[in-house]
C-alpha cells in the first residue's frame, strides 16, 4: 500500500481528507472525504468521493483481514465511486466493468 501527498485538515468536529494517489495491490485511486474527528468507537466518513483508473476487487478483498482493517469499524454514510475499469472473477471467469459509477449509501 502506498499513499502520496495526503492532506488532512482538522477542526473541532470534522476532518477533511484529500489523497490524490492511493495504491493497494494493483488498484489505484484518489479519495476526497469528510469524516467525524471523534474516532473513539468507530471511524465515520460523512461523505467520500473515490475516483480510479483501475480497481481489482479480488486483490482488494485480500486486505480485509489486515490488522489495520480491524482497528475500528468503518462507516461510510454516503459517497460516490467512479472507476474507468473494475475487474473481478465470477465463477472463475474474469468480469470487467468499464466506466463504472456508483452511489454509496449507508
Amino acid at each position: 500500500m502506498s499513499v502520496a501527498n495526503c492532506t488532512m485538515d482538522f477542526n473541532k468536529n470534522l476532518v477533511t481528507i484529500n489523497i490524490p494517489s492511493v495504491k493497494i495491490a494493483d488498484s489505484s485511486f484518489s479519495l476526497n472525504a469528510t469524516a467525524l474527528s471523534d474516532i473513539k468507537n468507530e471511524i465515520i466518513i460523512k461523505s467520500a468521493n473515490i475516483k480510479s483508473k483501475f480497481i481489482n476487487v479480488d486483490n482488494l478483498a485480500m486486505y480485509k483481514d489486515a490488522p489495520i482493517a480491524k482497528l475500528k469499524p468503518l462507516i461510510i454514510n454516503e459517497g460516490k465511486l467512479y472507476a474507468d475499469k473494475v475487474s473481478t472473477l465470477a465463477y472463475g471467469k474474469p468480469v470487467n466493468l468499464f466506466a463504472a459509477s456508483s452511489d454509496i449509501k449507508q
